[in-house]
């Protein structure tokens, strides 16, 4: 994704000055020539090279400024994310790291490649790696039996019919719930791609009535029970509500129109969430965090008591926004540089409280992920992955003490592979 690799980019010579410290520069850490197709990670095809100190054996070789991974590691849970390439291919490792029982992160050793983007998982089954600039998906199965293993899908790299331009876009892999779709969100064109994912094999067919026109659409998401998705539209203040059948041909239904308030176009909604009991959704908007009520017959939104909440006294402009597993709390990452705001959800009504000490460290916030396990919150700034931990009783956020141990260029995932 464009807004990612731009990030990448500026923290170049930062990584190229720690791989020197950490003797990873210079001759003392040969760069290797990874053999594997940019686009699909299998055999042959386009080389790139990788950071890797050391040799790749997968019983503890190193992987650039991450240091040494391990071959032996047998966990429950795998965070993936693309290694940071350090040549101009747009080629990368897709690094995955054992999640442990208190949530701490160790590398292991894999060999799957793609095209630098955006990750995206269907269930604990597949991994699937977007790349705009290349307009294909690449598709992975994920070893399960404590593995979390990453082998190519037949016929992928899957191609995009569309095109991605470089100027204000901020295109998308979202997931459904279910398994059954995954769709690419084009805010220049707007419209949105879909897939029909092979349940089976994780292979990719473009749906019947794909693209789907929708304006302005950055972000989207497919509520638990899969019969409709929610997509905001920043520009014109609106969540535009579709209905979806079994074959991913989606509907058009009347919209939730954000009633104008004191401030124009602080409640235009941004990125979008949806609450794991199917009751609820919120959004991160311009200036406020909004709750809404979902009418499980029709899709219809109302807004939860309260809602929207406005955030200019936390001096927070809120982006991105996540859940924490239990469903408890919500946690909202400012545009900026001032901190993660937290929200106690009422399990009931679904209006938010703010918790207090809110907000919580946290400059130029890329990401935030729950661990699906545990009390934590992982949080990818400036390119480095932070593991918050979470007071289960009142959400409270307590960032890492120490410097962050990994550094990855895109989004984070988890997967279950047990």
């Amino acid at each position: 994704m464009r807004v990612q690799r731009s990030v990448f980019c500026s923290m170049v010579l930062v990584f190229e000055l720690l791989l020197v410290l950490m003797g990873c520069g210079g001759g003392g850490c040969p760069t290797v020539n990874r053999t594997g197709s940019s686009s699909s990670g299998g055999s042959g095809g386009t080389k790139g090279t990788s950071n890797v100190c050391g040799t790749s054996n997968g019983n503890g070789s190193g992987s650039g400024i991450n240091g040494q991974c391990s071959g032996h590691l047998s966990p429950n849970e795998v965070l993936y994310s693309f290694d940071i390439p350090t040549d101009t291919s747009n080629v990368a490792n897709i690094l995955p790291f054992a999640v442990d029982g208190n949530g701490a992160l160790a590398l292991m050793c894999g060999n799957a490649s793609a095209n630098i983007g955006q990750l995206a998982l269907i269930g604990n089954k597949f991994l699937y790696a977007f790349d705009s600039n290349t307009a294909k998906i690449a598709a992975f199965t994920i070893a399960h039996g404590n593995s979390g293993a990453l082998t190519a899908v037949a016929g992928s790299a899957f191609p995009i019919p569309d095109t991605f331009t470089s100027s204000g876009n901020f295109p998308r892999i979202e997931a459904d719930p279910l398994g059954r779709f995954l769709f690419i969100t084009n805010f220049n064109a707007s419209q949105i791609d879909v897939f029909q994912v092979d349940p089976t094999t994780g292979a990719l067919t473009i749906a019947p009535n794909s693209p789907v026109h929708a304006s302005s659409p950055i972000h989207l998401v497919v509520e638990p029970s899969g019969n409709f998705v929610y997509v905001p539209d920043s520009q014109n203040a609106l969540i535009n509500i579709f209905s979806i059948d079994s074959t991913g041909n989606m509907t058009l239904k009347v919209p939730f129109t954000v009633p104008t308030g004191a401030v124009p176009g602080t409640d235009a909604p941004l990125f979008i969430e949806a609450h794991p009991n199917g009751k609820f959704l919120f959004t991160a908007n311009r200036g406020s965090v909004a709750a809404y009520v979902i009418d499980s017959t029709t899709g219809a939104l109302s807004y939860a008591p309260n809602s929207p909440f406005n955030t200019s006294s936390l001096q927070i402009a809120p982006l991105l926004l996540t859940l924490d597993a239990s469903g408890t709390f919500l946690y909202v990452a400012d545009t900026g540089n001032n901190g993660i705001a937290g929200f106690t959800v009422n399990g009931t009504t679904g209006a938010l409280a703010l918790i207090n000490g809110s907000p919580f460290p946290g400059a130029s916030v890329s990401d935030l992920v729950p661990n699906p396990a545990g009390p934590q919150l992982y949080v990818h700034i400036g390119n480095s992955i932070n593991v918050y931990a979470i007071d289960p009783t009142t959400g409270v956020l307590t960032p890492p003490t120490g410097q962050a141990q990994f550094f990855t260029a895109s989004n984070l995932v988890i997967a279950n592979v047990q």
